[in-house]
């Protein structure tokens, strides 16, 4: 399995684990640019099911940008070649991402492949969910507002975004004053009193 583009997906929509390996082909609309996020994949003593997502609000459409769009499609011509390697033994799930014979990733072992990449790349430990909460907070420092911010990772609340990610939104703020005052000193015409 090629992981890079699973992770560069995660990267770019702040997926959760679960979320990203329960996404089917049927979840992609390549015409609207968009995912459908509407399953988990759980593996248990039951072995691999599909199960609920953590809240209703994280059912939800995720609007892609080219760079993803270019990433599926070559993850789909790749998942095409497997099919014909593996013929009528590849599996029928129809997953985004799965092992090379289709069927579903262990969650376990993606995090375990996570983490050797981190380590192999030598650089500061983060954990695989640290992907989700890196976009969001890009998102944030790049002027998305809280409220898209929370509709884009599936959120209950807007509450528990703000509270999640208040240090970037603090950040945000002193951003905020800074552009601010120095946008007055180079526009203002009127001479700003001194007391």
């Amino acid at each position: 399995m090629h992981y890079h583009a699973l992770f560069f997906v995660c990267s770019y929509t702040g997926l959760r684990r679960g979320e990203v390996l329960g996404l089917k082909w049927e979840d992609f609309d390549s015409e609207e640019g968009t995912l459908h996020v509407q399953r988990n994949l759980i593996y248990d003593k039951l072995g691999f099911r599909f199960g609920p997502l953590k809240t209703e609000a994280s059912d939800r459409i995720i609007k892609l940008d080219d760079s993803i769009m270019n990433v599926l499609k070559l993850q789909k011509k790749r998942q095409a070649e497997m099919k014909l390697l593996f013929g009528a033994s590849y599996g029928k799930e129809d997953l985004i991402f799965s092992r090379e014979d289709g069927q579903p990733i262990y969650p376990r072992t993606l995090t375990t492949i996570f983490n050797r990449i981190v380590k192999k790349a030598e650089v500061p430990k983060i954990g695989f969910h640290d992907l989700r909460h890196t976009h969001a907070t890009l998102l944030l420092e790049a002027g998305v507002s809280l409220k898209e911010v929370q509709e884009r990772l599936g959120h209950s609340s807007i509450k528990m975004t703000g509270d999640i990610y208040a240090h970037v939104t603090n950040t945000m703020k002193t951003n905020s004053a800074e552009k601010f005052s120095q946008y007055m000193q180079k526009t203002a015409k009127v001479k700003m009193w001194s007391f």
